[in-house]
């Protein structure tokens, strides 16, 4: 803004007393406060240190976040280190299991190998004793037609005719033997249970002729071990009644 002020008559000299016209000078108004460089200096430096504490702040804050993360991974770390410690523990374990059971197999192994052992050696005895006993035909009790076959037939020769006749004897009298020489039971070699009959002792050339004709066909005939039982008794059985006769 401008001013007009007034040039009143003392400006002049006195001695003239002529009055004029006041006259008006434009004059520039000075500011309220103009700061000096000093001032702008410190205002400066002020702000400066305002924006390093803004930055020391950030940083801190910053920095607490960073030990927040360190603090969480050394703890997931320990865990992680606990967790493996555990599971060595259980690989310990689990080898050991595994030792256990290799030994238990191998264990296994030998006693399934000596077990193959003894039942190959059985059959192998089971065979030869097949070859050097076989089985008879007859199965069970004596029927009466196996004693029918089993009794001797004697040749008898009449007084009156010179042709032979070949006579079976179904009591035995044609050995000289009485009634008292007969067995009065018979054997069920499976049941083990006694029958009330008669039988006579077979003759040698019937045994001998049955003999060879079961050793032909032994190889081909399948046995079980209650047959190989069955076979024994029957040879001892046989041997026993023709010793006593």
């Amino acid at each position: 803004t401008t001013a007009r002020l007034p040039l009143t008559t003392l400006t002049h000299p006195p001695e003239r007393h002529i009055l004029r016209q006041p006259t008006y000078v434009a004059l520039t108004t000075i500011p309220a406060f103009t700061p000096n460089i000093t001032q702008v200096s410190v205002m400066s430096s002020f702000q400066a240190i305002i924006e390093s504490c803004d930055a020391v702040i950030l940083a801190a804050s910053k920095l607490e976040e960073a030990k927040r993360t360190i603090t969480t991974c050394e703890a997931e770390y320990r865990d992680l280190v606990a967790r493996k410690a555990a599971l060595e523990t259980d690989v310990a374990t689990l080898r050991a299991e595994k030792d256990d059971l290799d030994a238990d197999i191998a264990e296994l192994n030998v006693k399934i190998f000596e077990l193959s052992g003894a039942v190959a050696e059985k059959e192998d005895g089971e065979i030869r004793r097949a070859i050097i006993e076989p089985e008879p035909e007859h199965d069970g009790v004596m029927t009466p037609k196996h004693n029918r076959m089993m009794t001797p037939s004697v040749q008898t020769t009449a007084p009156s005719s010179s042709s032979s006749s070949t006579t079976t004897d179904g009591d035995g009298s044609g050995f000289g033997f009485d009634d008292d020489h007969h067995l009065p039971f018979q054997f069920d070699f499976d049941g083990e249970e006694i029958a009330t009959k008669k039988w006579s002792p077979p003759s040698a050339a019937l045994m001998s002729s049955d003999r060879k004709k079961r050793r032909a066909s032994v190889a081909k005939r399948y046995s079980s071990p209650k047959k190989w039982r069955r076979m024994v008794r029957t040879h001892r059985l046989q041997s026993i009644l023709l010793g006593e006769f």
